[in-house]
């Protein structure tokens, strides 16, 4: 089970929020039942929002205390901004970064992090998506079949497919 500790942690999650009330609960859900043998800070970065991300973070926090940092930042930086500044409170040896309203399946943190500690010539990991509705039907896979590792050459014939 994850827990923070005084030690730096393995991973840092920076989660990037902007008015997502519908999502945010799922999302921070998924990353707190993710099961692994690290420690790992949560960080949520709330881009000023308006409706009511900010008390769900709140409500969500109270639930799980010491499990999240929440930066609830009173003008919005935008998107990149909000990510860049969760990157620099991070503390972790890896980032892994959410958006407010995307989740994670049960394991895929595990299973990432080990797949890192064993190749240490990967600088980085990513996984598909499946794509949703807000009925939680699925609609279709994210992005075609790519090969199972990529150089930088590659990421800029295709563009940018990448799920985080």
């Amino acid at each position: 089970m994850m827990e923070m500790s005084n030690k730096n942690p393995t991973v840092s999650v920076c989660v990037v929020t902007y008015n997502q009330e519908k999502y945010i609960q799922d999302c921070l859900l998924g990353v707190l039942l993710q099961t692994l043998d690290a420690d790992v800070e949560i960080l949520v970065g709330d881009d000023a929002s308006t409706d009511k991300t900010n008390e769900i973070i709140q409500f969500i926090s109270e639930k799980y205390p010491g499990r999240i940092k929440l930066f609830r930042h009173e003008k919005n930086l935008g998107g990149c901004r909000n990510y860049q500044f969760l990157i620099e409170q991070a503390r972790g040896d890896f980032i892994a970064h959410l958006d407010g309203d995307d989740y994670w399946l049960p394991g895929k943190l595990k299973r990432q992090l080990a797949f890192l500690e064993n190749h240490s010539e990967c600088v980085a990991v990513y996984a598909n998506a499946v794509v949703i509705n807000r009925e939680r039907a699925l609609l279709g896979i994210f992005t075609d079949r790519h090969p199972d590792t990529q150089d930088i050459n590659y990421l800029l014939r295709k563009g940018n497919y990448l799920a985080h």
